[in-house]
């Protein structure tokens, strides 16, 4: 099993060996296993919208996560926000927090791996967070279902 050091060098090299590599390609970034389901997801790394990607969970199973850029997440969370419910994004060194405020003044976060983090860049347009379907809190489902329906639709729109 290939490793590398960030998800995007793996989507890069799967993308650029297309036609050796067979599909998915599996490989370890970070200290997690991934799959890489075929090479016109690898390429939509490059493009504003999430690539879908596997990783292998503790318990050995596969889970399905979605790599994205910060700037997308944000638009993605800026159209879940309502007058009920405010969500904003808020990148750190090593995560991003999704925070979740009611109108009834309760609060959620949710946070999330990054999986590219670019320190030399001044904004974090270049930044990748991974998300993955890890429930958090008890109003995580409030939060995960209509963010990973946008974020399917846009992975397979993107695919296409």
């Amino acid at each position: 099993m290939k490793k590398f050091s960030n998800i995007q060098d793996a989507l890069d090299f799967a993308t650029l060996n297309q036609y050796s590599l067979s599909f998915p390609f599996t490989c370890r970034c970070n200290g997690s296993s991934f799959k890489v389901l075929s090479p016109a997801l690898a390429r939509t790394i490059d493009r504003d919208r999430p690539t879908l990607v596997v990783t292998r969970n503790q318990s050995n199973g596969l889970e399905l996560g979605y790599v994205v850029r910060i700037s997308a997440l944000k638009a993605l969370i800026g159209g879940l926000s309502s007058s009920e419910r405010h969500y904003g994004v808020i990148p750190g060194e090593d995560e991003v927090t999704v925070l979740c405020q009611d109108a009834g003044g309760s609060s959620s976060q949710f946070r999330f791996p990054l999986a590219r983090h670019m320190p030399d860049l001044v904004s974090e347009a270049k930044d990748y967070v991974l998300l993955l379907a890890k429930a958090q809190s008890s109003d995580w489902h409030r939060f995960w279902i209509p963010l990973e329906t946008r974020l399917l639709h846009s992975s397979i729109a993107s695919a296409a």
